[in-house]
């Protein structure tokens, strides 16, 4: 069959190993968003993967985007975003406070119900999109130069995608399709395509 590996070569630095880390996240959340609608007697794990890989994505997205912009300062936010996702994300969603209860529905939809903090959840999450769009949307009224432009305008078009998704997601009737998931895999590929066309990368495609 035909398959797409992407190889990053020759580097070992913070920006490689953040995007690195950044698409084996997404792979997972992939991977458990699939195995959810296909393993019924799992479901409360393949979704409790995917909700930890659906917010922690943002993590390396956000280690990403600092290093491929040069910023250092203040050199606390990834550590306290870090944190943050290892004592009160982890916890809260392993003890079921972000989805208190989920089942499998016919044709493979997931029916869920909210927990009592999931807004607190949901905070963390906002707070880290903004700040990975604040960083970009810096970056872009800075700079006079249409390349570098042009680099930073389909990350931010991919970061459109994802809010866009997490929205829908958030209508009732439409919350058991996975928008949120289609949003972000637009992202990465928009990513992808960034570090591919402008060589931010030492970047490798191979098709076989």
């Amino acid at each position: 069959g035909l398959g797409t590996v992407v190889a990053l070569r020759g580097q070992n630095n913070r920006t490689t190993k953040a995007f690195m880390l950044y698409l084996l996240m997404m792979a997972l959340w992939s991977l458990s968003a699939f195995l959810l609608r296909l393993d019924s007697a799992r479901t409360l794990v393949w979704w409790r993967l995917m909700s930890l890989m659906a917010i922690g994505f943002l993590l390396p997205l956000l280690a990403f985007v600092r290093a491929f912009l040069g910023i250092e300062r203040p050199r606390w936010v990834l550590g306290i975003a870090i944190a943050a996702y290892l004592l009160i994300v982890v916890p809260l969603n392993l003890q079921a406070q972000a989805v208190s209860s989920i089942t499998g529905a016919q044709g493979g939809l997931i029916q869920y119900q909210l927990g009592p903090m999931v807004i607190l959840i949901a905070l963390y999450w906002f707070t880290l999109f903004f700040i990975i769009v604040g960083h970009w949307v810096t970056a872009y009224r800075r700079t006079a130069d249409l390349i570098q432009r042009n680099r930073i305008r389909y990350p931010l078009l991919g970061l459109t995608a994802v809010l866009l998704g997490l929205l829908v997601n958030a209508i009732p009737k439409w919350g058991a399709y996975p928008f949120d998931h289609a949003g972000n895999l637009i992202n990465a590929a928009l990513l992808t395509y960034t570090i591919a066309r402008y060589r931010l990368l030492d970047l490798t495609v191979v098709l076989r």
